[in-house]
């Protein structure tokens, strides 16, 4: 969604930090995923 200008340019700001704060969290969870299956090999 935060690709989309046009979502982040008629979106509320609370929906957008909303937003930010997913994709922070999500992308943290597929490092430590990225990292667990480094050790692995």
């Amino acid at each position: 969604m935060l690709a989309n200008p046009n979502f982040v340019n008629k979106a509320p700001e609370a929906k957008l930090n909303e937003e930010k704060e997913k994709l922070a969290k999500y992308t943290s969870m597929y490092e430590q995923v990225k990292e667990r299956l480094a050790a692995l090999k």
